[in-house]
């Protein structure tokens, strides 16, 4: 069965044939190695510094969109705090202005009342006055018969002063 030296074996495998197939295996890896083994392991070399690379460049670009986002909200934050104090200092002018306003209307309205009194006093002072004449002229021009100029004159100022401590005791404003 096991013929060594060149019979066929059971399946056509002879030793020739054997040694010829194992050196062109060996051949063919030799050759292999020389010139195909050393591109792919070029181009498999080359993917991986670039899968390398790429997954760098990821890495990269990860941090930059949280250093975005960083500083994106850090913007955010700081506008809430601006947007804060501008609240604050507009709700402070407006309390401001509306004291100052109301200070402002309450000194209209004290004048205004303070003019009012004075006109008042100067509108008696001429009433009381022209009332005098009034009652002076009429007075006269009955009582001339009957008394001096000047007793007329004390006699009308007594009567009148007279008149007007009783409305002013009676509340009577003019």
């Amino acid at each position: 069965m096991l013929d060594i030296l060149g019979k066929d074996l059971i399946l056509g495998f002879t030793l020739w044939k054997f040694s010829f197939i194992i050196g062109n295996f060996f051949i063919l890896y030799f050759l292999l190695k020389k010139f195909l083994f050393k591109k792919v392991l070029d181009i498999l070399e080359e993917r991986r510094q670039n899968v390398a690379k790429a997954v760098a460049q990821i890495d990269q670009a990860k941090a930059d969109v949280d250093a975005i986002k960083k500083t994106g909200e850090d913007i955010v934050e700081k506008a809430k705090e601006e947007a804060q104090i501008i609240v604050k200092k507009a709700r402070k002018a407006a309390s401001d202005i509306t004291v100052e306003a109301k200070e402002e209307a309450d000194k209209y309205v004290r004048e205004t009342r303070e003019s009012i009194e004075r006109e008042r006093e100067e509108i008696r002072q001429e009433v009381y006055s022209t009332l005098i004449d009034l009652v002076s002229m009429a007075s006269r021009k009955v009582m001339t018969r009957i008394m001096s100029e000047e007793d007329q004159k004390k006699l009308v100022e007594s009567a009148v002063q007279d008149a007007w401590k009783q409305s002013s005791m009676k509340g009577s404003n003019i």
